[in-house]
Protein backbone atom coordinates (compact mmCIF):
# COMPACT_ATOMS: atom_id res chain seq x y z
CA UNK A 1 0.00 0.00 0.00
CA UNK A 2 2.98 2.61 0.82
CA UNK A 3 4.50 1.69 -1.99
CA UNK A 4 1.53 2.79 -4.61
CA UNK A 5 1.03 5.74 -2.39
CA UNK A 6 4.83 6.61 -2.85
CA UNK A 7 4.25 6.19 -6.89
CA UNK A 8 1.03 8.10 -6.59
CA UNK A 9 3.14 11.48 -4.96
CA UNK A 10 5.75 11.08 -7.24
CA UNK A 11 3.90 11.42 -10.29
CA UNK A 12 2.16 14.21 -8.54
CA UNK A 13 4.99 15.79 -8.11
CA UNK A 14 5.74 15.61 -11.78
CA UNK A 15 3.03 17.36 -12.50
CA UNK A 16 3.62 20.24 -10.21
CA UNK A 17 7.12 20.44 -11.33
CA UNK A 18 5.71 20.85 -14.40
CA UNK A 19 3.04 23.32 -13.98
CA UNK A 20 6.16 25.68 -12.52
CA UNK A 21 8.25 24.87 -16.05
CA UNK A 22 4.44 26.59 -17.42
CA UNK A 23 5.11 29.49 -15.39
CA UNK A 24 8.09 30.36 -17.12
CA UNK A 25 10.25 33.48 -16.00
CA UNK A 26 9.21 35.38 -12.99
CA UNK A 27 7.83 38.68 -14.42
CA UNK A 28 9.88 41.70 -13.52
CA UNK A 29 8.00 45.09 -12.53
CA UNK A 30 9.64 48.09 -14.87
CA UNK A 31 7.04 50.56 -14.00
CA UNK A 32 7.08 53.34 -16.82
CA UNK A 33 5.34 55.67 -14.63
CA UNK A 34 5.80 57.19 -11.05
CA UNK A 35 3.47 54.55 -9.81
CA UNK A 36 2.30 57.40 -8.00
CA UNK A 37 -1.10 58.98 -8.26
CA UNK A 38 -4.26 60.98 -7.10
CA UNK A 39 -7.74 58.72 -7.04
CA UNK A 40 -10.00 60.79 -4.50
CA UNK A 41 -7.94 62.83 -2.44
CA UNK A 42 -5.41 59.87 -1.98
CA UNK A 43 -2.35 59.60 -3.32
CA UNK A 44 -2.35 55.44 -4.44
CA UNK A 45 1.38 53.66 -4.76
CA UNK A 46 0.86 51.23 -7.39
CA UNK A 47 4.70 49.82 -5.59
CA UNK A 48 2.52 49.32 -2.48
CA UNK A 49 -0.71 47.16 -3.91
CA UNK A 50 -0.75 43.27 -3.13
CA UNK A 51 -4.24 42.67 -3.64
CA UNK A 52 -5.39 41.84 -6.87
CA UNK A 53 -8.69 42.81 -6.20
CA UNK A 54 -7.09 46.78 -5.59
CA UNK A 55 -5.60 46.47 -8.57
CA UNK A 56 -8.50 45.71 -10.44
CA UNK A 57 -10.33 48.29 -8.74
CA UNK A 58 -7.98 50.98 -10.56
CA UNK A 59 -7.80 49.09 -13.68
CA UNK A 60 -11.23 49.66 -13.76
CA UNK A 61 -10.88 53.28 -13.27
CA UNK A 62 -8.35 53.83 -15.82
CA UNK A 63 -9.99 52.14 -18.07
CA UNK A 64 -13.28 54.34 -17.77
CA UNK A 65 -10.76 57.04 -18.18
CA UNK A 66 -9.95 55.54 -21.52
CA UNK A 67 -12.96 54.64 -22.92
CA UNK A 68 -14.55 58.16 -21.97
CA UNK A 69 -11.46 60.40 -24.05
CA UNK A 70 -12.09 57.82 -26.78
CA UNK A 71 -15.71 58.68 -26.93
CA UNK A 72 -14.47 62.41 -26.57
CA UNK A 73 -12.30 62.01 -29.50
CA UNK A 74 -9.21 62.22 -27.45
CA UNK A 75 -6.57 60.36 -28.49
CA UNK A 76 -5.80 57.61 -25.34
CA UNK A 77 -1.83 58.61 -25.87
CA UNK A 78 -2.63 61.84 -25.31
CA UNK A 79 -4.71 62.14 -22.34
CA UNK A 80 -2.47 61.88 -19.25
CA UNK A 81 -3.27 61.40 -15.28
CA UNK A 82 -0.37 62.99 -13.21
CA UNK A 83 2.18 63.45 -16.19
CA UNK A 84 1.43 59.73 -18.06
CA UNK A 85 -0.68 58.68 -20.00
CA UNK A 86 -4.05 56.16 -19.20
CA UNK A 87 -2.16 53.18 -21.05
CA UNK A 88 0.87 53.79 -19.15
CA UNK A 89 -0.68 53.13 -15.69
CA UNK A 90 -2.35 50.79 -17.40
CA UNK A 91 -0.18 49.02 -18.68
CA UNK A 92 2.06 49.34 -14.60
CA UNK A 93 -0.98 47.77 -13.50
CA UNK A 94 -1.20 45.06 -15.56
CA UNK A 95 2.81 44.67 -14.99
CA UNK A 96 2.41 44.34 -10.75
CA UNK A 97 -0.70 42.54 -11.02
CA UNK A 98 1.10 39.97 -13.18
CA UNK A 99 4.08 39.97 -10.56
CA UNK A 100 1.22 38.89 -8.11
CA UNK A 101 -0.10 36.62 -9.92
CA UNK A 102 3.08 34.61 -10.61
CA UNK A 103 3.94 34.60 -7.06
CA UNK A 104 0.68 33.15 -5.78
CA UNK A 105 0.93 30.70 -8.27
CA UNK A 106 4.48 29.92 -7.62
CA UNK A 107 3.87 29.69 -3.82
CA UNK A 108 0.43 27.25 -4.37
CA UNK A 109 2.82 24.91 -6.11
CA UNK A 110 5.56 24.99 -3.66
CA UNK A 111 3.19 24.37 -0.75
CA UNK A 112 1.47 21.65 -2.26
CA UNK A 113 4.96 20.09 -3.37
CA UNK A 114 6.04 20.46 0.17
CA UNK A 115 2.82 18.94 1.47
CA UNK A 116 3.45 15.85 -0.84
CA UNK A 117 7.19 15.68 0.42
CA UNK A 118 5.85 14.91 4.31
CA UNK A 119 3.52 12.20 2.88
CA UNK A 120 6.30 10.11 1.40
CA UNK A 121 7.39 6.94 3.39
CA UNK A 122 10.88 7.20 4.76
CA UNK A 123 12.00 4.22 2.48
CA UNK A 124 11.23 6.35 -0.35
CA UNK A 125 13.06 9.22 0.52
CA UNK A 126 16.06 7.44 1.56
CA UNK A 127 16.00 5.81 -2.18
CA UNK A 128 15.70 9.40 -3.81
CA UNK A 129 18.21 10.88 -1.78
CA UNK A 130 20.74 7.44 -2.80
CA UNK A 131 19.59 8.24 -6.06
CA UNK A 132 20.60 11.79 -6.05
CA UNK A 133 24.02 11.53 -4.99
CA UNK A 134 24.89 7.97 -7.44
CA UNK A 135 23.27 10.92 -9.90
CA UNK A 136 26.08 13.70 -8.78
CA UNK A 137 28.50 11.25 -8.34
CA UNK A 138 28.31 10.04 -11.93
Amino acid sequence: MVAKNDERILVLKKQIEDKKNELGKQPRFSPVTTCLFMHNGTRVNIHALTSIKDINYYLVIFNLYAMSAGDLGIDNADFEIDGFSVLDWMNDLNNKKAVIEYAAKKAQLTTMEKKLDKLLSDDKKTELEIEAIANLLG
